[in-house]
């Protein structure tokens, strides 16, 4: 399959969900950097669908996609700012879990969204304290 650029948020929801991990690469590389282009505009059909199709790349097991989504969760939380608070509840938990992972620049991404987390007033330090206190600090067997 031929890739192609998109030119929206739009273009890049629909080609979130391909299974090509050449493909996925690509994208989430150029969605990392359509995002941090303030030029380039946010606005999309749904937001959620967008927040809803990072989440398989957070998640997976291909570390350099769970990287490339850490970095587009950051870039998407310096665009919105506090509005990101809606989607805040499904992230940060997967993003927690990423705290974790075997790989190094895996783990400083996640750190790293947590400070913008913080920094650009999506949560409250309190609040991002307390999130990772409800799930890090637990047995996980408990």
């Amino acid at each position: 399959m031929a890739y192609r650029k998109p030119n929206d948020l739009d273009g890049f929801i629909q080609m979130m969900p391909k299974a090509d991990m050449r493909v996925k690469a690509l994208l989430a590389e150029d969605l990392v950097t359509f995002l941090s282009d303030e030029t380039n505009s946010i606005v999309c059909m749904d937001m959620g669908m967008l927040v809803d199709g990072l989440m398989p790349w957070l998640t997976g097991s291909h570390f350099k996609i769970a990287q490339k989504s850490l970095e587009a969760f950051s870039e998407l939380i310096k665009r919105l700012g506090p509005d990101f608070n809606a989607y805040s509840a499904t992230v940060l938990p997967h993003v927690i879990d990423r705290l974790g992972d075997s790989k190094d620049t895996v783990r400083e991404k996640a750190q790293l969204l947590l400070q913008i987390v913080m920094e650009y007033k999506v949560l409250t330090p309190q609040a991002t304290i307390d999130k990772l206190a409800a799930s890090c600090f637990k047995h996980k067997n408990s």
